[in-house]
């Protein structure tokens, strides 16, 4: 009772204070904010409230606990925020009132986003599927302003990263028209990105536009500065004097010594102290009295850029430094460089010079540990043969380690051009940053932790993380963050450029999987943090593309063996599975925790269903397994019963195999029978066996089955090669006549049968324009998906009429190339069940995927009003979606039975009497009318789509206006009165299927197609 009381005291003085005070107020903020929407919350608008009401719901929502679960709106989730920060999780403060009083100003999400998953993947190599998905969601009218806002920075980020500039400014422009919505925490960055997009795309008014709204808004911001010398180098305004004056405005804010550029040349070269005589005599008179910090500098083919580093050593105000220029076996001019600098010091300086030469080339790392065995000082650091660093820098970072007592520190950068402008090459929220790779540490971090784990690329991180790991969180002080105290110079052959270690490689590539193991082995209780220089055996996994010189792999978790093998493409992972491209895990761990138990592909390279299949046992240590596999394809066979013949070989190919069959399937079978009855020796591609029984139809008439992964088409989607490759390969090795694709959803084959110069046909079963879902999932429109299928060169079947003439409206050019097929079906199957006759009750079956689009509502309203009539019964067929479920407990039909999933559709019609189909799509065939019909069964359909070409009303079934379902419920009272009808009428629809849709009428017709092709 106490604590209610005091809930209740609290939200009655916050009330009062957004009355008294509102500019002072959180519950004026809160309820001023866009993000609260007081219908959902209230129940009325802020018109219909009024400010005094309004403002005591708002205190009231935000300070009694009963509402600190409540959503504001759609576009912030309390429970989600809860959960993703534990600091809000594990106080009693109401998670909205702790966004906007500062979680926005931090720059943290209001709720789980898209569009930050979306950019992820695309930095893990999905570019295409992510990209053309950050599209959608930005364009799409019910995306909140916040999701738009971050898709068009992701995307626009990304486009400059890859240097398509053009289009970037397009999403910066799209970005600044909301810039009056930017939450406080994007301000930075969204005005950077911008203003580099104009730079690079030529827009110096917008450009300048920019860089003062930055001068107004963050004028103590280093960046500030940055962007004003970046601008005026693009307007050919840029001098050594602007350049100095604006750096010295950081360095005296901080009150650092300025720097000045001699002989007015902008270059590294020039770099100096402003005060350089005071600091050398300063040098002088401390150098005994202070500690000797020991400087590594690592050196390889730096004749170009090492005079300048050795001078801003040289020139640094600490008194009392070794400098010692390890070479890594440079084969130009440094070493001699480096010898001449240190002939001409004086020995008196405070500077102690060591050049230690190496006899092989053996990696920066190794280099780096070489000049650490030899450190003398108390302190050591790093300097790159091509880094600047300014003046005070060593000073700042031994002062930081004495006054804090902590054991290391660390100093920011900023990245640097010849020309000393200066570049991001991704922009997280600033273009200066924590320079890890000049760390400075004391010697008892050395004792305890070792060297640096010598590869190419991430061990300065790795040693970093490292060293946290050993001596907490808050062993290394930082040395003013917002001060770039150094220069790291960037051109394109350096490491960080090169495209296989890439800095973009730490999203998915070798830098993320070392790091990713080198972190497991810090979380190892049990390890002792210590590497050894030039060891021979590893203490954690690192990829080979990583490693300089022989070492043995330690034995560790497969994953990451597995992670870094040619067998996993996680890019691959996330396109190929449509479910990966929403959520939030890791595509490694969903593959590990999910996809491995249902035989998911982890890549083009490995089949692993097709494994299952093939050894009929499962494969107990799958990562294992499957690392093994590195740069091997398992793409397995396996034998059908099919026997050789004379005539061609053709290769079948199907887009999918799942659990569940359906007509796609289907279809797929009653081809093979068809071409094995036509004589051809067929075989057949799949890219996954998940289904036993549908597999061991398929082996009954084909010569083999073969398993390749591979995936759907989307817009902008670009072929995997080792696909294509692989399919062309095969082709190749059957000697395979013709490639008949059966559906329009599908691309490397289609290019494989191009590459090899064989026909190929495009059997479109597919009506894209009433399909939406389908679109989506291709993330495309009809036109696009439609005219992409000219560039195979390929002979379009389509299975009907209807079909047809919907392609001509977008194919216009292409109708000479368009042939059609009905459906086929084995119409002997049906051919001994009885026709319905006048027993009751007359059963009325719905057989399909139980989905919206399938019209099962409807199915669910015509038994309603059928419901007075004891003599109908209604039986659903399919499977138990979420869908069904809301029917069955919404309508609770006692004349109504779920008869649930049935894999032979001949179960189901002869089980009933009348079949409906109720699609709100324009069904491009409509096979389960075609099936009834074959059963003598009457079909009853909407007069929409193939349906209408497949039905002659009254005469082999019944049309129906779309939606009607009282004329429907009232055909069936008719008929169930009428049994002569029924018999009548289920006659002639058999009679019909046998001529359209039988086995020997669609082989026929199929072998004509075949021989013009192959012939021609």
């Amino acid at each position: 009772m106490k604590a209610k009381g005091r809930d209740w005291i609290k939200t009655i003085s916050k009330f009062g204070l957004a009355i008294i005070r509102p500019a002072h107020s959180h519950v004026v903020q809160v309820y001023q904010s866009r993000l609260l929407d007081t219908e959902v919350v209230f129940g009325q608008t802020r018109a219909q409230l009024g400010k005094i009401a309004g403002l005591w719901k708002t205190a009231k929502y935000l300070y009694l606990p009963a509402y600190r679960e409540i959503n504001p709106g759609p576009g912030f989730d309390a429970s989600w925020y809860r959960q993703q920060y534990s600091d809000v999780g594990n106080s009693a403060i109401h998670p909205f009132l702790h966004y906007i009083k500062s979680g926005r100003l931090e720059g943290r999400l209001p709720s789980a986003s898209k569009a930050v998953y979306l950019d992820a993947l695309l930095w893990k190599g999905a570019v295409n599927v992510a990209r053309q998905q950050l599209i959608r969601l930005a364009d799409n009218p019910d995306t909140n302003t916040m999701e738009r806002q971050r898709a068009y920075w992701f995307l626009a980020r990304w486009a400059l990263f890859t240097q398509s500039v053009t289009e970037a400014a397009i999403f910066t422009q799209q970005l600044l028209a909301q810039e009056n919505e930017w939450e406080p925490a994007d301000r930075l960055r969204f005005l950077l990105l911008s203003f580099d997009i104009a730079l690079g795309n030529n827009e110096e008014s917008q450009a300048e536009a920019l860089q003062a709204n930055l001068e107004a808004e963050f004028a103590i911001l280093p960046e500030v500065a940055l962007a004003k010398i970046n601008l005026l180098g693009v307007q050919g305004m840029l001098t050594s004097q602007n350049w100095s004056s604006l750096l010295n405005r950081i360095y005296e804010q901080a009150g650092l010594t300025p720097i000045a550029l001699q002989n007015d040349t902008l270059s590294m070269h020039s770099l100096r102290s402003a005060d350089l005589a005071q600091l050398h005599l300063s040098n002088l008179s401390k150098a005994s009295k202070k500690s000797l910090v020991s400087v590594i500098v690592p050196m390889y083919n730096a004749a170009e850029t090492v005079a300048y580093v050795l001078e801003c050593l040289n020139n640094q105000s600490w008194p009392n430094l070794e400098i010692i220029i390890s070479d890594d076996c440079s084969n130009d001019n440094s070493v001699e460089l480096v010898r001449s600098w240190i002939a001409r010091q004086p020995i008196d300086s405070g500077r102690k010079w060591k050049l230690l030469e190496g006899e092989h080339n053996s990696g920066a790392y190794a280099v780096r540990n070489r000049g650490m065995a030899a450190a003398t000082g108390e302190y050591l650091t790093v300097n790159d043969a091509d880094d600047w660093a300014h003046c005070q820098k060593i000073e700042l970072q031994v002062n930081a380690i004495l006054e804090s007592g902590r054991l290391a520190s660390v100093s920011s950068m900023v990245r640097t051009l010849p020309n000393l402008t200066f570049w991001c090459w991704r922009l997280e929220e600033r273009w200066v940053f924590r320079n890890v790779s000049s760390l400075m540490i004391s010697t008892q971090v050395i004792r305890k932790i070792g060297y640096w784990d010598e590869i190419k690329a991430g061990a300065d991180t790795e040693y970093y993380y490292r060293l946290l790991r050993v001596f907490g969180d808050s062993a290394v002080e930082p040395v003013l963050p917002d001060v770039p105290l150094s220069f790291q110079l960037v051109r394109n052959n350096s490491l960080t450029q090169s495209a296989d270690l890439h800095l973009a490689t730490q999203f998915e590539g070798p830098r993320k999987w070392y790091l990713d193991a080198a972190f497991a082995w810090h979380a190892d209780n049990n390890a002792t943090l210590f590497l050894e220089a030039n060891q021979k055996q590893r203490k954690f996994y690192a990829p080979a593309s990583l490693i300089t010189q022989p070492q043995v792999q330690p034995e560790c978790d497969a994953k990451f063996v597995f992670q870094a093998s040619t067998t996993w493409n996680a890019a691959w992972y996330v396109q190929r599975y449509g479910d990966l491209r929403t959520g939030s895990i890791c595509p490694l761990e969903h593959f590990i925790s999910k996809g491995v138990q249902e035989n998911r592909d982890p890549g083009p390279r490995f089949s692993l269903s097709g494994w299952q299949l093939k050894n009929k046992t499962p494969i107990t240590d799958i990562i294992g397994t499957l690392a093994k596999y590195e740069g091997q394809n398992y793409h397995p066979t396996v034998a059908g019963k099919q026997k050789t013949t004379v005539k061609e070989n053709i290769l079948l190919v199907g887009h999918q195999a799942n659990q569940t069959i359906y007509g796609a399937e289907r279809s797929l079978i009653d081809l093979a029978v068809m071409l094995s009855q036509q004589q051809y020796n067929v075989y057949i591609l799949l890219p996954e066996v998940h289904n036993q029984n549908y597999i061991d139809q398929l082996l009954q008439y084909c010569i083999e089955i073969k398993v390749i992964p591979y995936g759907w088409w989307y817009e902008t989607k670009q072929a995997e090669m080792i696909t294509v490759d692989a399919i062309g390969q095969y082709i190749r090795q059957r000697d395979i006549a013709l490639v008949h694709v059966n559906t329009l959803v599908l691309h490397e084959p289609m290019l494989a049968a191009q590459q090899v110069s064989i026909p190929c046909i495009v059997h479109i079963r597919e009506d894209l324009p009433s399909d939406p879902s389908l679109l989506d999932t291709l993330l495309s429109d009809v036109q696009t998906a439609h005219q992409r299928l000219a560039a195979y060169d390929a002979k379009l079947l389509f299975n009907s009429r209807y079909l047809v003439e919907s392609f001509k409206n977008t194919l216009p050019t292409q109708g000479d190339n368009f042939s059609f097929i009905y459906n086929a079906l084995d119409t002997r199957l049906f051919g001994d069940l009885a026709l319905p006759s006048s027993a009751s009750p007359l059963k009325v079956g719905l057989i399909s995927s139980n989905l919206p689009k399938k019209g099962i509502r409807d199915f669910f309203d015509i038994a309603a009003n059928c419901r007075a009539d004891s003599g109908l019964t209604f039986h659903v067929y399919g499977p138990r979606t979420s869908e069904l479920e809301w029917c069955l407990n919404q309508y609770a039909l006692s004349n109504l039975i779920d008869e649930g999933y049935v894999s032979n559709p001949m179960q189901a019609i002869e089980n009933v009497d009348i079949v409906l189909s109720l699609s709100h799509f324009n069904e491009s065939f409509g096979r389960t009318i075609a099936e009834a019909q074959a059963a003598g069964r009457i079909a009853i359909a909407y007069d929409k789509g193939a349906p209408g070409e497949l039905i002659k009303h009254e005469e082999t079934g019944f049309l129906v206006p779309f939606q009607d379902v009282k004329t429907i419920a009232a055909l069936l009272v008719k008929l169930n009165k009428s049994p002569d009808i029924l018999t009548k009428i289920g006659l002639r629809a058999k009679q019909h299927a046998q001529v359209q849709f039988s086995y020997e009428s669609c082989g026929r017709k199929l072998n004509t197609l075949y021989r013009q092709l192959i012939s021609f």
